[in-house]
């Protein structure tokens, strides 16, 4: 077995890297399983396994061991597409064009079982399971009780665009939806608090054609596929902390089709220009930053991550495993160990008063701090902190008020924070 292993591993290394390689000191290609040529769709991690769909239908690779991933089943889809698939438990929900949605047992991953076809969404392309309700689309979101696995049952409908919609993904009590139409290309945001009556309460323009989007913390990632403004594609950063009205933060321009993106940690990973996955440090979403790449000859398709670990499907290779050895879990709460931050303001627009929030890393124990406010042509409204602080985070609020303690008109704003030579500006809408 250790033979067997050895000569595995020297073949895998052997051959990778004639046509896989990474550009970064911290991640390394570990693993590799060849496939035929085939077209993937979606790919997801689910307990020792990735699941793939494709235009043919779905395959499963057992990763147990990320050096030597095998393939352990598949699912065949005559004359169909395999779009998505999403988990509850021991069972699995296929989107398939034209067949609607199967459900399958998979609690034995190396015999599958279909157990039946659920017709009640005709041609789904997304779909996201949050408890007990899975949540489909076509050219609108249906949401599905799915206390029954076998009798899924229609709670509501909310007709979003005429056009097409890609992704689905739900946090909390939110719905993000990437919709395109001859009008409009961008998220939109559905409140679903209350299954049987979804709402559409905000939406964000990102003038192209989004293909993915991941949502972590209070931060939205879009893949614009191509942008209507211009060659090449893009990753938009959305902060999505007032669902009501998302705000574009970051632009990551790419010189072509962007297609997949996954979010572990802080780093964001993006297939783009066909062989090419970008990787980004954004422990600050405002100001990504490329720290590396991986090139893998032929076209990547969709990845996925889990922790430390990417997945990548390429379509003419087969599928990819590396590992990202600066990986560490960070949040937002221990943002301020690290970098300067200075949040969005919250809400915003806003009326009354906006809380600003900003942070402090621990590379000193004090900073000289200046938190300023500024109207649209650049002259000074109100000073907000100007004095020393230590490492931390720190919250404020602004009431809508000069320095004279009258109160300011409607319109846009600009708050400024310096902490010795650090700084940096956010905008804000104030409206009376």
């Amino acid at each position: 077995m250790k033979l067997k292993y050895l000569i595995f591993l020297y073949i895998f290394i052997f051959i990778s890297n004639s046509f896989a390689q990474s550009r970064s000191d911290n991640i390394s290609l570990i693993g590799y399983f060849p496939m035929e040529w085939r077209s993937y769709w979606d790919i997801k991690k689910y307990m020792n396994c990735i699941f793939l769909t494709t235009n043919l239908g779905m395959d499963i690779i057992d990763i147990n061991n990320p050096t030597m991933p095998l393939k352990i089943g598949e699912y065949k889809v005559n004359y169909y597409r395999a779009y998505e698939i999403d988990f509850i438990g021991n069972y699995a929900f296929l989107a398939c064009d034209g067949f609607g949605l199967r459900v399958f047992d998979i609690h034995d991953l190396n015999s599958i079982a279909e157990l039946k076809e659920v017709s009640v969404v005709d041609k789904p392309q997304s779909i996201f399971i949050s408890g007990k309700y899975m949540y489909v689309t076509n050219s609108g979101l249906y949401i599905l009780d799915i206390t029954d696995i076998e009798k899924p049952c229609v709670d509501s409908y909310v007709k979003i665009i005429n056009g097409s919609i890609n992704n689905v993904v739900v946090q909390g009590n939110h719905a993000y939806i990437n919709a395109t139409s001859h009008l409009f290309g961008g998220i939109k945001v559905i409140d679903v608090s209350d299954p049987y009556y979804p709402i559409e309460i905000g939406e964000c323009n990102t003038y192209g054609q989004p293909f993915d989007i991941q949502i972590s913390d209070n931060y939205a990632y879009v893949a614009n596929g191509l942008s209507t403004i211009g060659l090449g594609g893009q990753v938009k950063i959305i902060d999505v902390k007032d669902p009501q009205n998302p705000i574009e933060i970051a632009n990551i321009k790419l010189r072509n089709f962007v297609r997949s993106i996954a979010v572990s940690g802080n780093f964001l990973y993006v297939a783009a220009d066909g062989d090419t996955i970008r990787i980004f440090d954004i422990i600050d979403p405002i100001n990504p930053n490329q720290i590396g790449y991986i090139y893998i000859d032929g076209y990547t398709s969709i990845l996925t991550t889990y922790e430390d670990y990417i997945y990548i499907a390429n379509n003419e290779k087969g599928i990819f495993i590396a590992r990202n050895k600066s990986y560490t879990p960070v949040t937002r709460e221990t943002f301020s160990l690290i970098k300067f931050f200075l949040n969005q303001n919250y809400p915003n627009p806003f009326n009354s008063s906006t809380e600003i929030k900003y942070s402090l890393p621990q590379a000193k124990s004090t900073y000289h701090v200046i938190l300023k406010i500024y109207d649209i042509k650049g002259r000074l409204v109100n000073t907000l902190v100007n004095q020393n602080q230590g490492a931390g985070t720190y919250a404020l609020s602004w009431d809508g008020r000069d320095i004279n303690e009258h109160l300011v008109s409607s319109g846009i704003y600009f708050y400024t924070l310096r902490a010795d030579k650090f700084k940096t500006t956010n905008k804000m809408l104030l409206i009376r």
